[in-house]
């Protein structure tokens, strides 16, 4: 009798060692990626993300951030086709950041609160990086405020839009039964908030070192070159950096282009979010969220995004033309010494609550086991 083995998946093993290959092979143009990745979480992930995640982790557990629906209670069923709670559920995720959508309709699904198709429809809507996260990569830049303001509103009212048409035929429906009430706030549930927070934060800036080694080695093998020369006829910019945002949003911060190009287009990546985000929200949202459907909607939300960003900056005066003039890498000239000590301690504070937090779990299961 002939013993069948389970074939090995060649795809895979040549994929990685490939990478193995150009670890090895590309090792100096990996450091320098990762390195100025590093900055970027030192400067603009964590300053700016950390505080908005303990908040909404805190109006996750305390169930308030259902109130957010309230003064929406009867537009929302009627022009977004979603109850209140589901809006309320929108809401937070514009201002939150790109994961927090999906892993709260991930625990609706799961309570069966939503159905299946309600929450993976809900994922490619309830999605944008929040006011915080925007501000970080702006950084000092002229007339900062109608900046963001410009953005932020062309993001969220293209997933307004798209939200409008998804669900016109099928509207959205929540169990009321399965809502739970609302919470106090105490010092546990603080801890808590933060520990939760803190890891969230973490896995995002490992991802974000993730991808920006495979940056490098397409640095260094010449492929981001080669897109470059192959442009650079057409185009009064180099898309190198646009290229590198698609892969991991962080690199926004470092878009170097003329003013009219540069805020439609940094709507348009934010909205999109990358592959990047787009991986930890697959990752937030297990198998409710269809890869290819989610990749056509934020693409379909990044062009109404830099529509609406372009059409916008026609209605707002601009106080001079200098203002038109090449934009490049605004937030990255902020890092100095000044803002590393700062992010530094928040890390060793966020070591210290993670300890604690994992030092508890046993004496609390003891706890249990003697009552």
């Amino acid at each position: 009798m002939s013993v069948k083995t389970k074939q090995l998946p060649m795809g895979s093993v040549l994929l990685l060692f490939l990478l193995l290959f150009c670890c090895v092979a590309f090792a100096t143009g990996i450091r320098q990626e990762m390195l100025d990745a590093a900055v970027r979480c030192f400067t603009v992930v964590i300053p700016s993300l950390y505080a908005m995640m303990i908040l909404t982790q805190l109006l996750t557990a305390t169930e308030i951030w259902r109130i957010l629906g309230k003064p929406f209670r009867w537009i929302a069923p009627h022009i977004f086709h979603m109850p209140e709670g589901c809006f309320a559920l929108f809401l937070l995720s514009q201002f939150a950041g790109y994961p927090v959508g999906a892993s709260i309709l991930r625990t609706l699904y799961e309570n069966r609160t939503l159905s299946r198709q309600n929450a993976a429809g809900l994922c490619c809507v309830c999605y944008g990086g929040g006011p915080a996260f925007l501000l970080g990569i702006l950084g000092e830049f002229p007339q900062r405020v109608p900046c963001f303001w410009l953005i932020f509103c062309a993001n969220l009212l293209a997933n307004l839009l798209l939200a409008a048409v998804l669900f016109f035929r099928h509207p959205v429906q929540m169990q009321i039964t399965a809502i739970r009430p609302i919470r106090k706030i105490t010092p546990e549930l603080l801890i808590a908030s933060t520990s939760n927070a803190g890891k969230l934060l973490l896995k995002l800036c490992g991802i974000i070192l993730c991808f920006s080694a495979l940056c490098g080695i397409l640095e260094e093998s010449g492929a981001f070159h080669s897109i470059a020369m192959l442009s650079g006829q057409r185009l009064s910019f180099s898309p190198v950096w646009i290229l590198k945002s698609l892969l991991e949003i962080s690199y926004a911060s470092q878009l170097s282009l003329p003013f009219c190009w540069y805020l439609p287009m940094l709507a348009a990546l934010l909205s999109f979010g990358g592959c990047c985000v787009c991986m930890q929200i697959r990752a937030a949202g297990g198998d409710l969220i269809s890869l290819s459907r989610f990749f056509l909607i934020r693409l379909l939300a990044a062009v109404l995004s830099g529509t609406f960003c372009r059409i916008g900056m026609c209605w707002i005066p601009w106080k001079n033309a200098e203002a038109f003039q090449m934009v490049s890498a605004p937030a990255a000239a902020g890092f100095h010494k000044d803002t590393f000590f700062p992010v530094c301690m928040l890390l060793i504070m966020t070591g210290l609550l993670l300890q604690e937090t994992d030092r508890r779990k046993p004496l609390s299961k003891t706890k249990k086991i003697g009552a």
